[in-house]
């Protein structure tokens, strides 16, 4: 009987230990970089930037996380210098402009959300809360700091915030904060509920720029934002794709496509009677479907990537490409 209740501890810390829970999918996030076909190291559990785990965080670094998500006590992968933060700078927004930040959780545990931005302006130095606290980001059209989530659903949730005027930056670190609400806890006026108290904590960290067209110390694919006008275009060569929301304008040879969400998620396109333009190069006889662009169309696993993230809303034009025939 000891065994078997030894056996049931060690499998129920396991389960708890491996969970998925959220990452900050766009602006990319740095350890989710590769997933967006950056030439940066993969991390598969880019989900679980949890300050080493509830237990860790509270317990031996006095409820302390860095600033990124790794254990305050380190190591640090995804700060400067570290594994997974390579001054990719992966989007260029107007000076004091409205933007949106998706975040994917993969296990929903409520609470939540907080965005925070340091202008650093050198991708080799660490940032640190002290910078991050100077900016707090509101949430567009409130005075609010805090985005709480509506559902218990596993799905991207888009949140739109306001930056700060006159603020610009040729790198600044954006961090997505999620508190949950899961788990039973006494706030400091000795109220207990559950989401009271320290809970588990997720955190991403995203290089961007502002108010700078052409961002220094970038690799990979930037994307331009333009948030007066609703549109995003693609930097990289060689060809560009400029998608605007909410309309498609179909030429005789050419195909612009529209996203239909804030995410810029492509979901139809229309395409002309033979031929299809769409940021990779003339395409004949296409079926019905998603397909990488030029730039990404060589690399391996690809096709089925733009199949599956385009089915559910994730469809980046510097990526991938829709056709609809008529």
């Amino acid at each position: 009987m000891k065994i078997r209740v030894v056996l049931v501890c060690l499998i129920a810390i396991f389960v708890v230990s491996v969970a998925g829970h959220g990452r900050l999918w766009w602006p990319s996030g740095r350890s989710t970089l590769f997933r967006w076909g950056y030439d940066n190291p993969p991390n598969y559990n880019d989900n679980e930037l949890f300050c080493g785990g509830f237990g860790h965080q509270q317990n031996v670094n006095d409820g302390k996380c860095g600033v990124c998500g790794d254990p305050w006590d380190g190591p640090w992968p995804n700060e400067a210098g570290g594994t997974y933060a390579n001054g990719i700078i992966v989007a260029n927004y107007e000076v004091g402009s409205v933007f949106d930040v998706t975040v994917e959780l993969t296990a929903n545990h409520k609470g939540f959300f907080e965005y925070r931005l340091c202008v650093n302006n050198d991708v080799t130095r660490t940032i640190t809360h002290d910078c991050l606290n100077q900016n707090l980001l509101t949430i567009a059209g409130t005075s609010d700091t805090r985005w709480y989530v509506p559902d218990d659903l596993k799905r991207n949730y888009t949140v739109s915030v306001q930056l700060p005027s006159g603020l610009s930056c040729s790198q600044c670190v954006l961090q997505w904060r999620y508190k949950t609400a899961n788990s039973w806890g006494t706030d400091p006026d000795g109220t207990q509920c559950t989401g009271c108290g320290p809970q588990e904590e997720f955190y991403g960290c995203s290089d961007i720029s502002i108010g700078f067209d052409d961002p220094v110390a970038t690799t990979g694919t930037t994307t331009t934002v333009d948030t007066t006008s609703t549109a995003w275009t693609t930097t990289t060569a060689p060809t560009t794709t400029t998608a605007v929301q909410t309309t498609t304008t179909a030429a005789p040879t050419t195909t612009t496509a529209a996203p239909t969400t804030t995410t810029a998620a492509l979901t139809t396109s229309t395409a002309a009677s033979t031929t299809t333009t769409a940021g990779s190069g003339t395409t004949s006889a296409l079926e019905s479907g998603c397909y990488p662009t030029e730039l990404y169309a060589s690399s391996p696993g690809m096709d089925q990537w733009c199949i599956d993230n385009c089915a559910i809303g994730n469809c980046p034009a510097s990526h991938c490409y829709c056709v609809t025939w008529l």
